[in-house]
């Protein structure tokens, strides 16, 4: 059974499933349980990861936790609350003059705010680990694998296409017949399937056709 989540509400420790559907405010709760965590846990910006899948959706992340914190210090100077969770959440501060000082902190580092797409994660943490990991210090993630897919596709094809038959580019080219730009389309649902494999094909026994 699902219910309605209150950003002030949800504990901050532990692991929470929140289900939303579009236009449901999946940003602005994750700007408020941002905000949560920085001023009741005292996290760092730096302590705190936000992963999502673009990069529009990362920038917009970034813009709005950034905006976040400041109507958060206008609110601890005394200035009306934006909303009322803010309000809520200054309300129930122990030390707001402790609270401020550590925004004003967080804000002078905003530049730490750690909102990355998913490849953009596992690129600064290849990058921050290049030795451990076994990669290249100066490594490029590539994101989009169609140019690599296409050129791969382009020397298979013209590999087996060399040392094949009349009878075998008979058969390969009324499969493709535009060639690996076919063979690209055609594989296209296929590339990047997790556990997807690809299989040598099994070879016949070989058979005496000698009669006894």
């Amino acid at each position: 059974m699902s219910t309605p989540l209150d950003p002030l509400a949800l504990p901050l420790a532990g692991r929470h499933l929140i289900e939303a559907s579009a236009g449901t405010g999946k940003t602005w709760t994750i700007a408020a349980l941002y905000l949560h965590q920085l001023l009741e846990n005292r996290r760092e910006p730096g302590q705190m990861l936000v992963v999502t899948f673009t990069e529009a959706a990362a920038a917009e992340l970034r813009e709005r936790i950034a905006a976040r914190l400041f109507e958060a210090r206008d609110a601890l100077t005394g200035q009306p609350a934006a909303d009322d969770f803010l309000g809520a959440l200054v309300g129930r501060l122990p030390d707001r003059s402790a609270a401020r000082v550590h925004l004003d902190d967080a804000l002078l580092r905003l530049d730490e705010l750690a909102v990355y797409t998913i490849h953009g994660f596992c690129g600064r943490v290849l990058a921050d680990h290049a030795f451990s990991a076994g990669s290249r210090f100066e490594a490029d993630l590539e994101t989009d694998t169609r140019p690599l897919t296409v050129q791969i596709l382009g020397d298979l094809w013209r590999r087996e296409c060399a040392a094949a038959s009349p009878a075998v580019l008979d058969v390969l080219y009324g499969l493709w017949p535009q060639g690996p730009q076919s063979l690209t389309k055609a594989l296209k649902n296929l590339v990047g399937r997790p556990g997807l494999r690809a299989d040598r094909p099994r070879t016949r026994p070989a058979t005496d056709a000698r009669t006894p």
